[in-house]
């Protein structure tokens, strides 16, 4: 009887730690859950954009949208004006082969221009980038040497696409001013949308 009583004992001790050490792995394992559902709502957390930071990069696209904007047609007009100066030096060279041909005379006349236009240029691509086909015109260099090139280029008319032959003129680009030269020199004029060129023979 002693030792049946002693052995309840001790067998309850032994189901106490039983249930014990089971109850411990239990936790055990629910913490693991835990931390691993947790690891991984972390890792399924994906950073947003705060309103600042959107605010602030409109801002930025907006500026650089602007800077085009303002550029772009200063651009447009650059390139034109180089495109005219190109033709203007085509030009040039045209006459210089008429010259060649005339024994080195230039057109005397608003008719002799057109004729020198009709057989030198109407086979180039002889065009303004935005009026059209150039206009040559006569000036006599008598009557406009001295002037500025305002004056001659008819500041403020609708002159658009005329470019001005001079002869016995030569041209002054530091002040915009026709000169007197040899009368087998000639200037050549024309108003670009950025001020006046003007290119003469020598």
């Amino acid at each position: 009887m002693a030792k049946a009583a002693a052995a309840k004992p001790a067998t309850k001790r032994k189901a106490a730690t039983t249930t014990a050490k089971r109850m411990s792995n239990n936790t055990r394992a629910t913490a693991r859950k835990n931390n691993m559902t947790m690891n991984r709502s972390k890792s399924d957390e994906k950073p947003g954009f705060t309103i600042i930071e959107v605010v602030l990069v409109l801002a930025i696209a907006g500026l650089i949208f602007m800077m085009v904007f303002i550029a772009l047609p200063t651009l447009q007009r650059s390139q034109r004006d180089t495109q005219r100066r190109s033709d203007l030096a085509r030009l040039s060279s045209q006459i210089t082969q008429y010259q060649a041909n005339n024994n080195g005379k230039i057109p005397e006349n608003g008719t002799q221009l057109e004729k020198l236009q009709k057989r030198y240029l109407s086979d180039n691509d002889f065009a303004d980038p935005q009026y059209g086909y150039y206009e040559l015109q006569f000036r006599n260099g008598s009557d406009v040497v001295g002037s500025q090139y305002s004056s001659v280029a008819g500041e403020g008319k609708e002159v658009d696409g005329q470019v001005y032959f001079i002869p016995a003129a030569s041209c002054d680009n530091a002040n915009e001013t026709l000169l007197s030269a040899n009368k087998r020199d000639y200037a050549i004029l024309y108003r670009l949308e950025a001020g006046y060129y003007c290119q003469s023979s020598k």
